[in-house]
């Protein structure tokens, strides 16, 4: 009985001991606490002003492109002619060739289109390649195929029969190529190739979608230098990557943009011109926050591109082509990813040519 009480007073002198054991080790470990909180509240601040980064969100509208090459009153009148050497009948082919806002008159057009496809006519490259099935990095099992390509540098040429001057000319690149079904031998896919040469008139066909080809490319150029159309644009609009806390003001200037250009394309010119304005006006202030050399930095590279980038295009939809190129030529200054830019500068120099041939007034 006695012993029994010594034993369960032990347990509770062992259990005291821990427990001052325990508070003891507390107390040391708090005084570490200050640092911990320290590093911690320094990691989050590090985080929030981590680098601002940028993203580009594609936008597809629609604008009138105007003719390169405005047809006079007094052409009234066509002909199309296709030369070069071909399989198929130049003037059934010919007749594919229109222009609807013009009459077509063969023996005295006004206008004359010639297409000129090469002279040694269509001689497509046959070869037999392979594919190689792989297992563990060695080859198991090999295929055979017969591959047939060509490629077409035809030439067109827009003559004014009146005037007896050439109103546009030049080159069309058009290519068409065809892979057989796979076979175990190379002769095998040879004989494969010529069944459909001698049974099914393969070269014929192969022929017939590669004028095709040329002829819808030319129609393009038809279009492009005589009529007025409405064309699709397909760009982005910069934002800021993420939620964008440090950039709210840029944020905002994204939203109006992408509004003006939803007001762009239900013809709601006055929403347009003023939210537009609104944007232009928050990116050129954020741009005074530049700061190249500091990658964490409100506005650092990767912003200033972009805040130039979006100057340009919103120049571009109000056809400020002077302003929309300055900002371009900005935003290519900084190293990175340059092909937005060069974009809009391309829209900007056919926009010009267009609008100078049309009398259209642009800045």
């Amino acid at each position: 009985m006695t012993s029994g009480k010594i034993s369960q007073t032990k347990n509770y002198n062992n259990s005291a001991t821990t427990i001052a054991e325990f508070y003891d080790e507390l107390l040391k470990t708090m005084k570490y606490l200050p640092l911990f909180l320290a590093f911690v509240f320094a990691t989050s601040l590090s985080f929030a002003q981590r680098k601002p980064n940028d993203q580009y969100v594609p936008v597809k509208f629609k604008e009138i492109q105007y003719p390169l090459n405005p047809l006079s009153d007094e052409i009234k009148t066509y002909t199309a002619v296709l030369e070069g050497r071909m399989s198929y009948d130049e003037a059934k082919l010919s007749n594919l060739i229109i222009i609807k806002s013009l009459k077509r008159d063969n023996e005295n057009p006004d206008l004359t289109i010639r297409v000129k496809v090469p002279d040694e006519g269509f001689k497509p490259k046959v070869e037999v390649k392979k594919r190689e099935e792989t297992k563990k990095g060695k080859v198991v099992r090999t295929y055979y195929y017969v591959h047939v390509s060509e490629v077409y540098n035809a030439r067109y040429t827009f003559y004014n029969t009146k005037t007896d001057k050439v109103i546009a000319e030049g080159n069309i690149f058009a290519s068409v190529q065809k892979d057989f079904k796979e076979t175990r031998t190379k002769r095998a896919a040879m004989q494969d190739y010529k069944n459909a040469v001698e049974k099914n008139n393969f070269l014929m066909n192969f022929e017939k979608k590669m004028l095709f080809k040329v002829l819808k490319k030319n129609y393009n150029q038809l279009r492009s230098h005589f009529e007025k159309m409405s064309v699709e644009r397909d760009l982005g609009v910069g934002k800021v990557k993420g939620k964008g806390d440090r950039l709210p003001d840029v944020q905002k200037a994204y939203k109006l943009a992408n509004e003006a250009i939803e007001a762009f394309k239900m013809k709601g010119k006055e929403a347009f011109t003023k939210k537009l304005n609104e944007s232009i006006d928050i990116w050129k202030k954020a741009l005074t926050e530049s700061d190249l050399k500091k990658r964490k930095s409100r506005v650092n590279d990767r912003i200033t591109r972009m805040l130039n980038y979006n100057l340009s295009l919103a120049y571009y939809l109000l056809n400020d082509l002077t302003n929309s190129r300055k900002f371009a030529q900005e935003c290519k200054k900084i190293k990175g990813v340059r092909y937005r830019a060069n974009e809009i500068i391309k829209l900007c120099k056919d926009k010009e040519k267009r609008y100078k041939a049309n009398n259209i007034q642009f800045n």
